[in-house]
C-alpha cells in the first residue's frame, strides 16, 4: 500500500479552503497555522491537511463543535493527547484539526517543525529518504511508520528557528 504522496502545490490552498470555512464560524475565536508534512514544499506526505488551531481554553471551542461538525469533521475528543480536542474528516479533502489551549507545549512542536523544515532543505531532503524507507518497511502499518520516524521529530525538536 502506497500512503505517501510527493508535495502537491494544491496542498496550501486546500488548507486555505479550510481556514476560511473555520473561521468563518460565528462566534469562535482560534488562530490557524497549517502544520505537518503537507505544509512543507518538496516534503513527501499522506494526503491529509494538518490544521494546528489555538484557542484561549477548550472550554471556549464547545459551542463550536456541532459548527465544525457541520464542516464534515468527526470530534474525536482528546485522541490520546491531553490537553487536545483532536477532529478528523475524511469527505472532501482529508484533514486533521488540532486544537490545544494557548500555552500548550505541543503548539511549540508543530509550529518549530514547521520553522525548522521550511528553512533546511537538506532535512526535507532526509526526511523524504526516511519516509520512503519506512513506507517499503511497513506497507500495510501505518502505526509503525508513525513510530519509526519518532527519533527525526526528536531531533528536530532540538533545532529551534526563531
Amino acid at each position: 500500500m502506497t500512503y505517501l504522496s510527493s508535495h502537491q502545490a494544491s496542498w496550501a490552498e486546500d488548507y486555505l479552503t479550510i481556514r476560511r470555512a473555520i473561521l468563518a464560524i460565528e462566534g469562535l475565536t482560534i488562530r490557524l497555522d497549517h502544520i505537518g508534512s503537507t505544509a512543507i514544499e518538496g516534503l513527501m506526505a499522506k494526503p491529509c491537511i494538518d490544521v494546528l488551531g489555538q484557542v484561549s481554553s477548550l472550554s471556549h471551542l464547545n459551542p463550536a463543535i456541532p459548527l465544525i461538525k457541520q464542516l464534515g469533521f468527526t470530534c474525536r475528543g482528546a485522541y490520546g493527547i491531553a490537553g487536545r480536542i483532536y477532529f478528523s474528516r475524511a469527505t472532501e479533502t482529508k484533514c486533521h484539526l488540532h486544537v490545544f489551549a494557548t500555552g500548550h507545549p505541543a503548539i511549540e512542536q508543530h509550529l518549530n517543525f514547521v520553522r525548522v523544515m521550511s528553512h533546511a532543505p537538506e532535512k526535507i531532503k532526509e526526511f523524504n529518504q526516511l519516509k520512503q524507507r519506512l513506507q517499503q518497511r511497513y506497507p500495510n502499518d501505518k502505526q509503525a511508520y508513525q513510530r519509526a520516524k519518532a527519533g527525526f521529530y526528536q531531533q528536530l525538536d532540538r533545532c529551534k528557528i526563531q
